[in-house]
C-alpha cells in the first residue's frame, strides 16, 4: 500500500495496476502513483513488455500487456493527459518545453497510432 500522506482512490488503483506487473513506484520520493511521470514510466514499460512478446513469440505477454495499456489509458492516463499537455504546451517559456507539450498531446490522444 502507498507511504503517502494523503492517497486518493485513483492513486490507489494506479499502484495496484504497477503492482499486478509486479511494479513499485514512488516510494523513493514518496511520490503520488498517479503523477504523470510515474503513469509515462509504467506505459512505457507496457509497451516494452508488448514488444518483448513480439520478438520472442510469446502471443500471450503481448496480448496481456496490450490489454493492461487499454485498461490503464482508459482509467488513467487518458482521463487528464491531454488537457496536462496542453498546459505544458501553452505555458512554456521555451522551445524544448513546448516540443514536449506537442508530443504529449500526440501521445494523449493516440494521432502517433
Amino acid at each position: 500500500t502507498s507511504q503517502l500522506t494523503f492517497v486518493s482512490p485513483t492513486a490507489l488503483d494506479a499502484e495496484r495496476q504497477y503492482r499486478a506487473w509486479g511494479l513499485v513506484v514512488g516510494t523513493e520520493h514518496r511520490e503520488s502513483p498517479d503523477h504523470m511521470g510515474a503513469e509515462l514510466d509504467f506505459l512505457s514499460y507496457l509497451y516494452g513488455r508488448a514488444a518483448e512478446g513480439a520478438e520472442h513469440g510469446d502471443a500471450e505477454l503481448m496480448r496481456r500487456a496490450l490489454e493492461a495499456v487499454a485498461e490503464f489509458r482508459r482509467s488513467h492516463f487518458d482521463k487528464w493527459a491531454s488537457g496536462f499537455f496542453k498546459a505544458v504546451r501553452d505555458r512554456a517559456q521555451t522551445p524544448a518545453y513546448r516540443a514536449v507539450g506537442e508530443l504529449g498531446i500526440l501521445l494523449a490522444d493516440g494521432s502517433w497510432q
